[in-house]
């Protein structure tokens, strides 16, 4: 497999994980976070941060700035053109819309799967 291919495989692996995208989609609106933030914001553990944005650091997708004793977390401006292509088509999903499943949509889905993508979901409204 020749070292692109590898590196595309690398990228679509990284982005095929819901906590994965839950990170892109917040740094894509923060444009920088600590773990720690992050951990906040997505109320997950920090273990479980702190593994995904290893992952997405090592397909290229995001990168980290030490500043004291802490890094800080953004998207890499530096990538392939895949890896850009397909975070454009991420950050345009993600930025016209506050949610991108509706609540009618999240109601046919398992409950385990809904609870996951709880931060994707437009909430019940109001009757």
């Amino acid at each position: 497999m020749t070292n692109k291919l590898m590196d595309m495989e690398k990228v679509l692996k990284a982005l095929a994980y819901h906590k994965r995208l839950d990170i892109l989609g917040l740094l894509f609106k923060k444009k920088e976070a600590h773990v720690c933030e992050i951990a906040d914001m997505l109320e997950l553990p920090l273990v479980t941060v702190s593994r995904n944005l290893s992952t997405l650091t090592r397909a290229n997708l995001i990168r980290a700035r030490q500043k004291g004793s802490f890094l800080y977390y953004s998207i890499n401006p530096n990538q392939d053109h895949f890896a850009k292509s397909i975070l454009s088509i991420l950050k345009s999903n993600l930025a016209g819309k506050k949610y991108l499943i509706s609540y009618s949509e999240a109601r046919l889905l398992d409950p385990r799967i809904r609870q996951s993508l709880k931060n994707f979901i437009e909430p019940e409204p109001e009757r």
